[in-house]
């Protein structure tokens, strides 16, 4: 009997539903895992995305609080990151005692918990990054992060991103479901601006009364002896002219609200910065950013602190 040359061997049924389900035991196997890691990442708030930062320069049984900041990944970026708030107080020669809470994502609703504390800890001043309490900008943990498609968007993209593990430490394969991948960076360009464009049309102006919570303790704040002020962080010119203009208007608005009704103050960042010179991003500090405008803000403390004393 002749044997034809070349003839393959077609891989039995069998091999093949083992392996198909041998791919989805591994593949589901590993979502189960994503999940649980995204879940003990933050297990303080029960919510997959709020990785919740505290940055102060207070030592236990120190002198009161100057000022206690909250915010988003902006005021982390602004003021923690690179250790720029630190740099300006001892470029200043002053001795401001500070606390920083940031998260991602966030809003002011998502800080509900940190009321009682400001009551205890009474700092002079409390500052509140404005865009967590006037832009609906940031997308809610509880609204985001239980959602299934999301989570498996997120974990497709992760397995996507193994070459770059592969790339920076072949070890660090074993990371690829517990910690983020190598940055490489974000492209600022047509293409990023583009899409940027497009979700600040999305953008919505708050109310007064969005954050009960929030406003009944602006009430009693200033008899308590803190001033709450809502902090303008800066915004590169090109990113400004992708917001529309009805925005702001109403963004101006809100801020007299609060203002009127309730004693905020508001402190507005006084000069246009170069996005490719001071920002990672559309909206990111990147170092010599976030030193401007730390040793901006250490300045407007120094001024009120001073006139505090005399």
């Amino acid at each position: 009997m002749m044997r034809v040359s070349g003839q393959q061997h077609a891989v039995p049924i069998h091999v093949w539903i083992k392996s198909i389900v041998l791919a989805c035991l591994l593949f589901w196997g590993g979502f189960a895992y994503f999940i649980m890691q995204e879940i003990n990442n933050d297990a303080s708030t029960q919510s997959f995305q709020q990785f919740e930062q505290t940055f102060t320069n207070m030592l236990p049984g120190g002198p009161s609080m100057d000022v206690y900041i909250l915010g988003s990944s902006l005021t982390r970026r602004a003021f923690a990151k690179f250790g720029s708030l630190d740099g300006a107080i001892k470029e200043k020669n002053t001795s401001l005692k500070y606390k920083i809470v940031t998260r991602r994502k966030v809003v002011l609703g998502d800080y509900n918990n940190k009321i009682t504390g400001l009551r205890q800890e009474k700092p002079q001043y409390l500052f509140i990054e404005s865009n967590i309490l006037c832009l609906d900008m940031f997308e809610s943990s509880k609204e985001f992060e239980f959602s299934f498609y999301r989570l498996l968007k997120r974990y497709w993209s992760r397995l996507a991103l193994a070459p770059r593990y592969i790339s920076s430490q072949i070890w660090r394969m074993f990371e690829i479901l517990s910690l983020p991948a190598p940055s490489k960076g974000r492209k600022v360009n047509d293409k990023y601006w583009s899409l940027y464009g497009k979700n600040a049309q999305s953008y919505r102006v708050r109310s007064l009364h969005d954050f009960p919570e929030w406003t009944a303790f602006f009430e009693q704040a200033r008899e308590a002896g803190i001033q709450v002020y809502i902090l303008d962080l800066p915004r590169s010119k090109e990113a400004r002219e992708m917001i529309p203009g009805k925005i702001f208007t109403e963004y101006r608005e809100l801020i007299g609200q609060f203002e009127n009704q309730y004693g905020l103050e508001y402190i507005e960042f006084p000069y246009d910065l170069e996005q490719r010179k001071y920002f990672k991003d559309a909206a990111h500090l990147n170092k010599k950013g976030a030193e401007l405008y730390s040793a901006w803000l250490v300045d407007l403390l120094s001024e009120k602190l001073n006139d505090m004393d005399n």
